[in-house]
């Protein structure tokens, strides 16, 4: 009898400290998961924004009446924001993936990492910016997130010598 007690004891122990390990190797896991997705969010966005911009400049250089569409245009988390100079990106994150407030050029592109109010919250942030090259037109500034058509047309129409090129998502 007191032999089968034994086994119960041993088995009940060797279950908690099994959980436990689980537990512990969970909470060190998780943050270090939670930190390589939103790496790759802004790495798979950074890729978004190279192909936009690809396809703005070529039909900028194609003129009037080119057009591109990019089907599908996810953006998968974070927001898009068009105005008539600029497209931005930016999410929320707790990584802090490069040093805050400084701006990185990554070819056309801008990169910053700004803090938030909140302890260990920064807004990541990637800019294209056409103020010098193109005028940009679009029937909303956003903010855009999710799976979108987006037609990229040259209007033929031009302002102060600058392209207008028209963005549609839809």
């Amino acid at each position: 009898m007191k032999k089968k007690g034994d086994i119960w004891v041993s088995a009940v122990l060797y279950l908690a400290l099994g959980i436990i390990v689980l537990i512990i190797i969970l909470n060190a896991g998780v943050p270090l998961i939670k930190k390589m997705t939103q790496r790759n969010i802004v790495s798979q966005t950074k890729d978004i924004m190279f192909t936009l911009d690809k396809n703005i400049r070529t039909v900028i250089n194609e003129g009037p009446n080119s057009r591109r569409v990019l089907s599908p245009f996810t953006i998968g988390e974070g927001n898009l924001y068009i105005n008539s100079t600029d497209i931005w990106w930016e999410m929320e994150t707790n990584d802090k993936m490069m040093e805050p407030n400084i701006i990185i050029n990554e070819g056309v592109l801008k990169m910053i990492l700004k803090p938030t109010k909140q302890v260990d919250k920064y807004l990541i942030n990637l800019n294209l910016n056409y103020k010098d090259i193109t005028k940009l037109e679009s029937s909303s500034t956003g903010p855009f997130s999710g799976k979108y058509n987006l037609i990229i047309t040259h209007s033929g129409r031009y302002d102060n010598n600058m392209p207008i090129v028209v963005l549609n998502l839809m």
